[in-house]
């Protein structure tokens, strides 16, 4: 009827979905297994009249199936061509490419003009099998004999590889609970300001002979804002029976120069005497005593105690950066005396001649003057290691000096010497070599020395491997190398050699006179200062074992 818009029936909205769904099943019987190949569309109609692709499973265009062999049929030429990815390979060129090679045969030829393929190499025969990881392949009866007898080292070194293995464990234990708990730094925290600049820290010193001393020391380096320190220390036992002392500096108070004063009371009982130059350690008890002071073959260790009372006064004058000239004077009042009988070291006068040990027998006083010139350029190149141990750069110091006796002291004498300690950075700042050298020469007549002011040689800062207040001599000399290397975060390990020489004429000296001791240690420190160090030293008379725990952040008062 005219008038009348005619409307769209529900039948054919019906009749379209059926077909829809039956096409959707039919694009269902194709698997996910048959050969996809880039094909052109093929084109359908549906009941409008409208063109519809032929649609995969997954509801991409496909080429159509041939019922009778399951395959994708090939296109026709006449079909439109579609976009291929460059690179992209037709499943029918891969009939065109060669088969693979077999390990171990022999590649077919290639035609002329093309370049050949890569031999694969066959795989080498197994002689036997291998069954334990590392075992090794076509090894004749010789070589494994060979192998074999590896194993004879093995066990003759065993003893010395568990021992280092049983020592290396606590280092390494202590290192971890230190880098996972951070126990340096927390304990530095406890006993120092957040800035460095006062502190009381307890202290303790450990020395084959000695004992254990312990003590405290308070400091505080920027008093009034200008770098005015003073320091206080004291201490119990060990080689100091008491220890008291205290120190003040001006600091940056005058530009040209800085005032030091210090004064100092100890008490030791258990001091050492092996005679003025360089005799044979003997027992006691085997020996005719008693000896000659001077210039004996041998040498017995004798003991005596001793009370000081020392009051200085020095002045500073910088010359240039890092380099000074100190002018000191020291008034020293020294008290010498014997014990009771029961130990086994005699005393002093009766291992020598008592009438050669000037200075004994009455109490000494006496003033020294010295004068020192100093050249400090060491340095640390890094952040993460204190100070106080240097990586590269010098100390070098040179100093001349007189002692002169009051009223019964007999003291008349100088002395001089020279002493340069340098540094090299062999990598990262913290593998370092250390070269040292260092002579002193004590000047006057035997008569006007007393005997505990002979040039010193010693151990354990000196020559390590001998007794503290080992050798006594008019010239002692000294030369070390070092090399300090990382363990562990806030430990460093370090080996050493020293060599030294103490003669009363030096043009006379003997190869006895030359000394040598070697050993290692573990230091400990933070960021900001060394803390403590454990060393083991060993010569040809013995081991020695000194343990020091004494945060410090001063070069000078570590090496």
């Amino acid at each position: 009827m005219r008038g009348v818009r005619r409307c769209p029936s529900w039948a054919s909205f019906g009749l379209r979905g059926v077909c829809l769904v039956g096409a959707l099943g039919l694009m269902g019987l194709v698997g996910p297994g048959s050969v996809r190949a880039q094909a052109p569309e093929e084109v359908t109609e549906d009941d409008d009249g409208e063109e519809m692709p032929d649609l995969s499973p997954d509801g991409l265009p496909q080429a159509p199936v041939d019922s009778t062999a399951g395959e994708r049929v090939t296109p026709t030429e006449d079909a439109e061509p579609t976009d291929q990815a460059e690179g992209e390979i037709e499943s029918d060129d891969l009939d065109d490419l060669p088969d693979p090679i077999e390990p171990g045969s022999v590649p077919t030829p290639r035609p002329a003009g093309e370049a050949p393929l890569p031999e694969i190499p066959a795989e080498p025969e197994a002689d036997g099998e291998q069954t334990l990881p590392g075992q090794a392949r076509n090894l004749t009866e010789e070589e494994r004999t060979r192998r074999g007898l590896l194993w004879i080292p093995r066990i003759v070194f065993a003893p010395v590889r568990f021992s280092l293995w049983l020592v290396t464990r606590p280092i390494i234990a202590l290192a971890k609970l230190n880098r996972k708990y951070q126990l340096i730094n927390r304990f530095m925290s406890l006993f120092v300001s957040d800035d460095g600049t006062y502190g009381l820290i307890p202290s303790a010193f450990v020395e084959t002979g000695f004992g254990l001393n312990g003590g405290l020391r308070a400091y505080h380096r920027n008093l009034f804002g200008k770098g005015e320190s003073i320091s206080a220390r004291i201490g119990f036992g060990g080689f100091y029976n008491q220890r008291y002392q205290l120190s003040l500096s001006s600091g940056n108070r005058s530009s040209h120069v800085t005032v030091e004063a210090g004064v100092r009371y100890v008490v030791r009982r258990a001091d050492r005497f092996f005679g003025v130059g360089t005799g044979d350690r003997e027992d006691p008890y085997d020996t005719d005593l008693p000896l000659s002071v001077y210039d004996s073959d041998q040498a017995v260790r004798s003991r005596y105690r001793r009370k000081t009372l020392l009051g200085e006064l020095a002045l500073r004058f910088p010359m240039a950066d890092r380099i000074w000239l100190r002018l000191s004077n020291t008034w020293v009042w020294s008290r010498f005396d014997t014990g009771d009988l029961g130990q086994r070291d005699p005393w002093i006068n009766q291992a020598y001649e008592a009438n050669q040990l000037v200075g004994f027998f009455q109490p000494q006083t006496n003033t020294r003057t010295e004068l020192r010139l100093v050249v400090d350029r060491r340095r640390q190149g890094t952040t993460y290691m204190p100070p106080s141990l240097p990586s590269e750069g010098a100390w070098f110091q040179v100093w001349g000096g007189w002692q002169q006796g009051v009223r019964q002291d007999p003291s008349q004498f100088g002395r001089v010497g020279a002493d340069v300690d340098g540094f090299i950075n062999l990598y990262e700042h913290d593998r370092v070599l250390r070269l040292r050298a260092r002579f002193e020469a004590v000047v006057g007549h035997k008569e006007n020395i007393p005997f505990d002011g002979w040039a010193l040689l010693e151990g354990p800062d000196m020559l390590r491997g001998f007794s503290r207040q080992r050798f006594r001599s008019r010239y002692s000399g000294l030369g070390t190398v070092e090399y300090r290397y990382p363990i562990a975060p806030s430990f460093a390990g370090y080996l050493f050699t020293d060599v030294g020489i103490a003669a009363n004429h030096w043009e006379q000296a003997h190869p006895r006179d030359w000394h040598f001791g070697y050993g290692g240690g573990l230091m400990m420190f933070s960021k900001t200062a060394f803390v403590a160090r454990i060393q083991v030293a060993a010569s040809r008379e013995g081991i020695y074992f000194n343990l020091r725990f004494a945060p410090a952040n001063d070069p000078s008062d570590v090496l």
